[in-house]
């Protein structure tokens, strides 16, 4: 995969957990569900595919630790860091 590619991928991905564990109403998990389902369609769901729904299952309670073990771009941690102290 293209390096800008994957960084734009774990960037997104971080948002998206981000975005769900902020979320206030069913609407805004799903469109933060449909971040990452974006993001898991540009890496390709084969041979993934059980593993890909897993981490939709079990997102809910998990979105730090899952934004925290993808790398990005320091100007997000600096974001997330602060919005985790909101």
């Amino acid at each position: 995969m293209d390096e800008n590619i994957g960084s734009m991928c774990c960037d997104t991905f971080a948002t998206a957990c981000y975005l769900h564990l902020k979320a206030e109403s069913k609407e805004e998990r799903v469109a933060a569900r449909k971040l990452i389902q974006q993001v898991l369609d540009v890496m390709g769901w084969e041979g993934r595919r059980t593993f890909f729904n897993r981490l939709f299952d079990s997102l809910p309670g998990n979105e730090i630790l899952y934004a925290d073990a993808v790398p990005k771009h320091s100007e997000f941690r600096k974001l997330f860091t602060e919005l985790i102290r909101c």
